[in-house]
């Protein structure tokens, strides 16, 4: 009996002293939820430095927690503290091991670092082939486009459509790469992707290059579609195709050129590229073309002009060449020669709707003359246009420019029903809507045009929001 009274003696302390233990340690088992709804609130209300301290408050009452970490992680991203993201990641991953999403936070610390590289390699091994893929593989398109790693921008966009097959976006991107080398696979893609109003210029313009020279040497071909990738200003579509066109074919000095004025394009120096082609071919119109695209672009009317001269001597009839000395006579505010090349590339290929539409959109954006022939000159190009959502833009502006208010805003309305992503369209209807007094709308449009990507029209609308009392960001 005296040793069962020791042993429940015994158990009474050792429960006493838990029950102590417990009591003492439950303060500090509440203090990490109770600092995490702290931080869940500062981050709501976009108070980051609060939300920090909430955080870092839950993770010293339990250290090491996964979704503790997850959360402080996240907000050193908001930050833009990407130093410490990056600790803290390493710290996540030595307890828990990397998961998909971990991998796509350092992806993004690392992109903010300039780690590029690096960052292309955690998408990837994060790539699980599920829908939460999409964005990560939208990411590594934009990252191997830019890096001109063909081979990879397609097999990452061949996921994107196997994960998503109605992504007109993709389709697009892919159509427009694959065009090329696999025609009838590229046209498909190009037709779904024309679900989309922004994307239905593609498909004509690819399958009448195509069809008119299917008949033609892969390189021929594949010169054909980069020209046709031109017109549709898509450039480092045009120099991929450009680029296959060379590979097959290395005497191609008109090719050479253009994936040289490509380059330019896309803010990088094409001037070596199109040098050699000149001095290889320096009679052929279209390398002489080109070098005059090159010295428009950098500003330089006078060489361009030069180069412009020796073109037309050598291709009198060609209306690209006619239309590009109209733009450097535009460039130069001779509105009155620029009328008139514009006007004799229209006449040259009457049936080419670029021209028109260039045309048009002269006469509109100068305003040049249009009290008398410029406006009737819009009207023609309209009526022989029904459906180029360009031409009916100028034509409302230039409505709008002479008082025909109701006109303008039925041309404007046209326009932007036969292409709801037309920035030229959109633009010029917010401005006709600012004059009617329907600030509301006219907002809606500027942002519209704001946010669309590297467009002309940005930095007007970001004016007009400002004009308007709405806060925008200075544009660089």
């Amino acid at each position: 009996m005296r040793q069962f009274g020791l042993w429940v003696g015994l158990l009474a302390r050792a429960l006493v002293a838990a029950l102590c233990v417990g009591l003492a340690s439950e303060p500090r088992a509440l203090a990490a939820p109770e600092a995490v709804l702290r931080g869940d609130r500062a981050l709501a209300e976009g108070q980051i430095a609060q939300a920090d301290a909430a955080y870092r408050a839950a993770l010293a009452a339990q250290p090491g927690d996964y979704l503790i970490l997850s959360r402080l992680i996240d907000t050193l991203l908001k930050a833009n503290r990407p130093d410490q993201a990056a600790m803290l990641l390493g710290q996540q991953a030595s307890l828990h091991g990397w998961s998909a999403d971990m991998r796509r936070k350092m992806a993004d610390v690392l992109m903010v670092q300039g780690e590029r590289e690096q960052a292309a390699l955690f998408w990837q091994t994060s790539l699980s082939g599920s829908r939460d893929d999409i964005a990560t593989l939208r990411k590594l398109v934009d990252y191997y486009l830019n890096n001109r790693d063909w081979t990879a921008t397609i097999d990452s966009l061949s996921r994107l459509i196997a994960i998503d097959p109605a992504d007109e976006r993709s389709l697009y991107q892919l159509g427009l790469l694959i065009a090329p080398t696999d025609a009838a696979t590229a046209l498909t893609y190009l037709d779904r992707a024309a679900a989309d109003p922004q994307y239905r210029a593609a498909a004509p313009a690819i399958r009448a290059a195509i069809i008119a020279h299917s008949t033609e040497s892969p390189a021929a071909l594949a010169f054909q579609v980069g020209l046709a990738l031109m017109s549709l200003q898509v450039w480092p579509y045009a120099e991929y195709a450009l680029t296959l066109a060379i590979e097959k074919d290395a005497s191609n000095a008109v090719a050479l050129a253009f994936l040289g004025v490509a380059q330019d394009q896309q803010a990088r120096d094409g001037w070596p590229m199109i040098d050699k082609a000149f001095i290889a071919a320096p009679a052929d119109p279209m390398v002489n073309y080109a070098v005059a695209l090159h010295w428009r672009l950098a500003g330089n009317a006078q060489k361009a002009l030069a180069a412009l001269v020796r073109a037309q001597a050598l291709d009198p009839r060609n209306p690209a060449i006619a239309a590009e000395i109209g733009l450097v006579y535009q460039m130069q505010g001779r509105f009155d020669e620029a009328a008139l090349w514009l006007n004799v590339a229209v006449t040259l290929a009457p049936n080419h709707a670029g021209f028109r539409t260039l045309l048009a959109t002269f006469y509109a954006d100068t305003h040049y003359n249009l009290a008398d022939e410029g406006l009737n000159a819009i009207r023609r190009l309209a009526q022989l246009s029904p459906d180029d959502a360009d031409v009916r833009a100028s034509l409302g502006w230039a409505l709008f420019s002479t008082g025909q208010l109701d006109a303008a805003r039925i041309e404007l309305e046209k326009a932007l029903v036969l292409d709801p992503t037309n920035v030229r369209a959109r633009y010029y209807f917010g401005i006709f809507l600012e004059n009617r007094g329907d600030h509301e709308g006219a907002v809606d449009a500027y942002l519209y045009v704001y946010r669309s990507a590297n467009t002309s029209f940005r930095d007007l609308a970001a004016g007009a929001l400002r004009r308007l009392g709405y806060q925008v960001e200075k544009t660089g």
